[in-house]
């Protein structure tokens, strides 16, 4: 049986890991929410931004360049 190969196995990792860092952060997310911890910025990736937009309730959505990876900033942190 041959190996599917590096970029193969690369994209498939990342294609499992993206979903379930989304699923984590969106956790710390709602928790906040719960509590009445406003989030200043829910972020999925490192670095850069690529991508924001700012919801009704002012926390900063944003997507960055390395994709392993993020955080959510509550307010006072």
């Amino acid at each position: 049986m041959e190996s599917p190969g590096l970029f193969l196995t690369i994209f498939a990792f990342l294609l499992l890991l993206g979903p379930l860092i989304v699923l984590h952060e969106l956790g710390h997310c709602f928790a906040g929410r719960v509590f009445k911890v406003r989030a200043d910025v829910f972020s999925i990736g490192m670095g850069k931004e690529l991508w924001h937009r700012i919801d009704k309730r002012g926390t900063r959505w944003r997507l960055a360049a390395f994709p392993i990876g993020g955080y959510v900033m509550f307010a006072g942190d």
